[in-house]
């Protein structure tokens, strides 16, 4: 599936549209309904949003100030066909979507259309097209932008806003606030635990908080700068940076480890992102110093419980820096 965009002539106004072409027979190629959006393609106005059904044979597309089928949200054949509107009047021309997420078997959408000035976040049932307004909000307010995750595994959609976190159960409209805001914080970060039964956040400290509606349980020790953390693939490990040094912890909570202590013990500091390797055993990261008045780097590796850390660099030529790395797939180089 791509999209194209072309201009029409002597007007300001340009058409988009979605194609689709079959890669292993005879490259044909099947065009959706166009969406006709004024001004310059490059500044204000997003491109169309689409997402290809877990099925390989629909697509779900969004459609922006559009002439002919009428702003929306449209669930159509990739083999050709009519389209379905399914967003209602979920909302208007002035509107653009500004995400949208669906469930494995294809069944359930989670989407936010958006103004330069507001949020909305609705839920729609792709069965009957049964559609819920979750939560809206608008800058004017002081209310700051928020983020939204959908945890299809239990029906589930969390998302923050003005700093605090929520989850809804999906086509519910019943909204439930996980975590508020203090003088001093707010929710700067979450990850949804693998299996989909926790949220793991950032508020100052970092917590975790079952879905099912337990109080929220803090990981981190009070009073500690966490920057930012990561939760290892399998789920059991949350990785965090404090103060320019790196720790590991269990998610079912108990002591923190340092993992970059005998760097930190010789002026290191932890630089810049660190990765899990996807097998769940080490964590690599970057620490550097000054050395005669130039910042020296290190690439280092350390296993995810603690122990040694291990250099994989050789030595760095004058002047030379680790820009960036990333790890196999398999978590072996």
């Amino acid at each position: 599936v791509f999209s194209t965009t072309q201009p029409l002539a002597g007007t300001s106004t340009y058409e988009r549209k979605l194609h689709a072409v079959e890669l292993e027979d005879d490259n044909t190629v099947i065009t959706f309904g166009g969406s006709y959006v004024e001004g310059d393609i490059n500044g204000s106005n997003p491109p169309v949003p689409f997402l290809l059904l877990p099925d390989g044979q629909n697509l779900l597309y969004a459609v922006h100030q559009d002439i002919v089928d009428g702003v929306g949200i449209y669930k159509t054949p990739l083999a050709g066909g009519p389209a379905t509107k399914v967003s209602g009047d979920a909302f208007s021309e002035d509107e653009f979507i500004c995400g949208m997420q669906v469930n494995e078997g294809g069944e359930q959408l989670v989407f936010m259309p958006c103004t330069s000035f507001s949020r909305e976040l609705h839920t729609v049932d792709l069965t009957n097209n049964f559609l819920v307004m979750i939560d809206s909000y608008n800058f004017f307010s002081l209310q700051f932008p928020y983020s939204f995750e959908f945890v299809p595994k239990n029906n589930y959609v969390v998302f923050t806003k003005s700093g605090a976190l929520y989850k809804a159960l999906f086509n519910s409209g019943k909204v439930t606030k996980i975590a508020d805001i203090s003088p001093i914080n707010r929710v700067q970060s979450y990850v949804i635990s693998p299996d989909g039964t926790h949220v793991i956040y950032q508020n100052g400290e970092i917590y975790k908080a079952a879905l099912t509606g337990c109080e929220p349980v803090q990981l981190t020790p009070s009073g500690q700068n966490v920057r930012d953390f990561k939760l290892s693939p399998d789920g059991r490990y949350i990785v965090y940076t404090q103060n320019d040094s790196l720790f590991s912890i269990s998610i079912t909570g108990g002591m923190a480890t340092q993992l970059d202590l005998p760097l930190n013990k010789a002026g290191y500091e932890v630089w810049f992102n660190f990765k899990i390797s996807s097998d769940n055993k080490n964590v690599i990261f970057s620490a550097t110093k000054f050395i005669n008045n130039e910042r020296q780097f290190e690439l280092v590796s350390v296993p995810i419980a603690g122990g040694v850390p291990v250099k994989l660099n050789g030595e760095l030529s004058e002047g030379e820096d680790i820009f960036a790395f990333s790890v196999s797939p398999d978590g072996s180089r």
